[in-house]
């Protein structure tokens, strides 16, 4: 389990992380979607990232294509886990299980938040939740997700840095 962190703590850790994926270096793949930071609250284990929806993003429809909306949450998601271990440099915490229920469509050239909250943490595993919102529109969730991200290489890195 990871340690009891501040809302200082996991602001900073987000924000390292989302730095991280916005300046990668030559050899990394550079995100088009990274986010920005809209709060962190350390104590709830709670996270809210905000992002850009484009039009590359569509569907046949002219809304956000179903893949991309579980490719945001998940990213979320991910950001919130690492984060939660300090975002050191190769800490990796892979999603083991993905669930994406769809609400409502997400419109595209929109700005959108996903907010992440660590639900429990296991020896191997830490539980996500996420729900996907306008701004302004917290009660009108457009899309939710549920994931499991593995952890045993974050724990063991994270005993490392204590030594």
């Amino acid at each position: 389990m990871y340690k009891p962190i501040t809302t200082e703590q996991l602001n900073a850790a987000v924000t390292s992380l989302v730095t991280h994926l916005a300046n990668p270096t030559p050899e990394q793949a550079r995100l088009v979607f990274t986010p920005t930071v809209e709060y962190c609250d350390g104590p709830t284990h709670t996270v809210c990232l905000r992002y850009c929806t484009y039009p590359w993003m569509s569907n046949f429809r002219g809304v956000v294509h179903g893949g991309m909306v579980a490719t945001l949450l998940d990213s979320a998601m991910g950001i919130t886990c690492r984060s939660l271990y300090g975002a050191r440099k190769h800490v990796a915490t892979p999603t083991i299980t993905l669930t994406v229920n769809y609400a409502r469509p997400v419109p595209l050239e929109s700005d959108i938040l996903i907010r992440v909250r660590a639900v429990t943490t296991g020896a191997t595993s830490t539980q996500m939740t996420a729900d996907l919102y306008l701004p302004g529109e917290e009660d009108a969730v457009l899309a939710t997700a549920s994931g499991i991200f593995h952890t045993v290489n974050a724990m063991k890195e994270k005993k490392t840095d204590m030594v």
